[in-house]
């Protein structure tokens, strides 16, 4: 009888896992269909050192206001981890556009 709970747990757990990658799925997918989000497919850093932008990660996280080559806008190379950087999204400065004629 033991063994029987246990073995259903396990499919029960497997299910769960599942429904959260398919979850964390739609999240990054929901993110991403928004205006001026790019993809990250992993490689070095697509973008200058400082870029100020927005960061979307592998679990559906979103880090908002980071710099790009700083801190958690550090590392993006895809090792298969919550972590892995999928997505971003540059801040367009007050500065861009203007000219210095």
């Amino acid at each position: 009888m033991l063994d029987v709970i246990k073995e259903k747990l396990q499919v029960a757990q497997t299910m769960l896992t599942r429904i959260d990658g398919m979850l964390k799925k739609m999240e990054r997918d929901k993110t991403m269909s928004r205006p001026g989000w790019l993809v990250h497919d992993g490689g070095p850093m697509p973008i200058e050192k400082g870029t100020p932008i927005h960061v979307l990660y592998r679990d559906g996280a979103v880090l908002r206001n980071a710099k790009a080559g700083v801190l958690c806008a550090l590392d993006w190379d895809h090792d298969g981890h919550d972590a892995d950087i999928v997505g971003y999204y540059v801040i367009k400065t007050e500065m861009e556009g203007v000219s210095n004629d």
